[in-house]
């Protein structure tokens, strides 16, 4: 029986496309069967009292099917892994689910409709994308997400065009309630635009909001928070609503970039980006970011290519003082050779960062951040049907969180009412640093054979409770698949 979930993907689906068979489509089934080894092991810093060190010692086992249909217009492509997983470890065993379909009609020349969705049901933290680096499911709990995209745009001439788009993901955890972990809905609708002026210049500009919806924190935790902040001011809650305290919030960004192509192998650029969240707690302040950035990009040769840039910042956190600073980047790409690839890069700036599988209590990794960030790539081709990739990065962040900053003030028998403003920002800054490194090596064979073997590390040191530690991955598949039928 179809639920409301599966009629808000299948309706589209009918306007976007037409199910019968025409003489220009081509459609094909493949199929195959997936087999691996996980080994992982994390530790966690002696310190904390929730986390356990876990081994995990796997193997795993399951079908991928994978159906396409395309004509001259539109594209189906529709995918499934389940997969069995016996942990040696903890003698247990579960199902992972990894499920997509995506599709794109293009209704007139101009005008195409691109529609995607995703179901993952796992507790692999590699699968959660994001670009928060601290949004990392280090515990391994079991959780499902569900990414669903649906983005219009429409070209006005050869190199221009806008659109629009929403976007809608879900996650949910299987470990929840007390100092459990907290699930959320986020829904996006953004617009976009990208204008060709003439020969040397360009433009594009986009704007997007976020809504956040979270569940109710446990009320244990608003409780002893209320009874934490009456000890420091009688009465200071009297006028909230602590019953509905949450960690829902709204976020809006903006941004708009002039492109000039100074030579064949210069352009430059500047760019201004806004971002604001505004949120419904009391323990969080509202913040409003601006950065105004001055870019250039050189292709020295055809190996070899380079961008940098940087501007001020400016920041206003509700009840602080405004704070100037600067964002600047630098990166490189170079073809060493004709199979062997090395780029690099290296940014500094700010983010707002609010949305975290991490989020285990009242207000956690949601706020203003601030960051630097490193990251070496490496791809090299030892033959034909077999590839070697490098990574190393670090990123070393502080994040402002208020409740991070009344819990240092009680600990370190501060009196926070003799706390000015800034005295108090600074106690709630917390530094979290991420080293990560990994490699893989992968082998194609026999037209439908492949396999790897992947190494990955990872260390977090972090000012909060329950958010330092170490950790190995060790990956080894084997996989066959192949086309059964076309028609």
């Amino acid at each position: 029986m179809l639920n409301k979930k599966d009629i808000l993907i299948l309706v589209p689906l009918a306007v976007l496309f037409n199910i019968s068979l025409v003489e220009a489509r081509l459609n094909s089934f493949s199929s195959g069967i997936t087999t691996g080894y996980r080994y992982v092991e994390t530790h966690y810093d002696r310190a904390l009292t929730r986390e356990e060190d876990q081994i995990r010692n796997e193997f795993r086992i399951g079908p991928v099917f994978l159906l396409e249909s395309s004509s001259p217009l539109d594209q189906l492509l529709i995918s499934y892994n389940p997969t069995y997983i016996y942990d040696f470890k903890g003698n247990r065993d579960y199902l992972n689910h990894d499920a997509y379909l995506g599709c794109f009609r293009e209704f007139t020349s101009r005008f195409r409709i691109d529609l995607s969705d995703q179901f993952i049901a796992s507790d692999d933290p590699n699968l959660i994308t994001s670009d928060n680096i601290s949004n990392y499911n280090s515990s391994h709990k079991r959780y499902w997400t569900n990414y669903f995209n649906i983005k219009s745009r429409y070209k006005y001439n050869l190199a221009s065009e806008f659109g629009a788009g929403y976007t809608y993901e879900i996650l949910r955890n299987n470990d929840t309630g007390f100092y459990g972990y907290e699930d959320y809905d986020k829904h996006i609708a953004d617009v976009f635009l990208e204008h060709h002026i003439n020969a040397s210049w360009d433009m594009a500009a986009s704007a997007s909001y976020t809504r956040g919806i979270f569940d109710p924190p446990d009320q244990r935790i608003v409780d002893g928070i209320v009874t934490g902040l009456e000890l420091l001011s009688d009465g200071i809650t009297d006028d909230v609503e602590t019953n509905k305290l949450s960690n829902d919030l709204s976020e809006y960004r903006a941004s708009a970039s002039l492109f000039w192509s100074a030579s064949a192998t210069k352009t430059l650029h500047v760019t201004y980006s806004y971002s604001a969240s505004n949120y419904d707690a009391l323990l969080r302040h509202n913040t409003n970011l601006h950065n105004l950035t001055f870019g250039a990009e050189y292709q020295y040769s055809p190996y070899l290519s380079f961008a940098l840039g940087g501007g001020p910042s400016y920041e206003k956190t509700e009840s602080f003082d405004d704070r100037w600073d600067y964002n600047a980047f630098f990166n490189f790409d170079y073809q060493i050779a004709q199979h062997t690839f090395f780029s690099g890069s290296i940014a500094k700036g700010y983010d707002q960062e609010n949305f975290s599988s991490n989020n285990s209590q009242l207000g956690r990794d949601q706020g203003l951040t601030s960051f630097w960030e490193y990251r070496l790539d490496f791809t090299h081709q030892l033959w034909r049907d077999l590839n070697f990739n490098l990574f190393v990065s670090y990123r070393d962040e502080h994040q402002e969180n208020l409740l991070h900053g009344i819990v240092n003030s009680v600990e370190g028998e501060v009196d926070i009412q003799s706390l000015d403003r800034e005295e108090l920002r600074e106690e709630s800054v917390f530094n979290r640093d991420s080293y990560r490194a990994g490699s893989s090596l992968s082998y194609t064979f026999l037209e439908y054979w492949s396999s790897a073997v992947s190494y990955f590390y990872r260390r977090q040191n972090s000012g909060l409770i329950n958010d330092s530690y170490e950790e190995h991955q060790v990956y080894l598949t084997l996989s066959v698949q192949k086309e059964i039928i076309r028609w």
